[in-house]
């Protein structure tokens, strides 16, 4: 193999894992949301359970993508087989992100519920 070639498939696999790794945007939930104050007590307690459900949720995926991040770049200390692995790893914590807006959100309309005088 001549070092030209050698040389651009180490540029494109160095290309690969760096356009692998770039976060993607995440879009939490809007902690404050227009219509909050007119909620009833027990659509507050919908959303709150609903938004706790969720919450959960995305705490479970978040330590599934977790494990599949120290796999991949355990994987990665493997000369080329590596480059493809590594090149998948999640870096956005969107599961993290989303699921700390739920939380923050729950706490606004826990406020809420408290201000309206709801029982629980």
């Amino acid at each position: 193999m001549s070092r030209g070639l050698l040389y651009r498939l180490l540029i494109v696999a160095g290309v690969i894992c760096l356009t692998g790794c770039a976060a993607k945007e995440v879009i939490p939930v809007r902690m404050v949301q227009p219509g909050d104050e007119g909620l009833s007590c027990a659509a507050l307690k919908e959303q709150i359970t609903a938004n706790r459900v969720a919450a959960a949720d995305f705490v479970r995926k978040d330590k599934q993508v977790e494990q599949q991040n120290v796999a991949k770049n355990i994987g990665g200390a493997i000369p080329v087989l590596g480059l493809f692995l590594v090149s998948s790893t999640d870096l956005s914590n969107e599961e993290q992100v989303k699921g700390r807006a739920l939380v923050d959100r729950d706490e606004h309309l826990t406020f809420l519920a408290k201000q309206k005088g709801c029982t629980e």
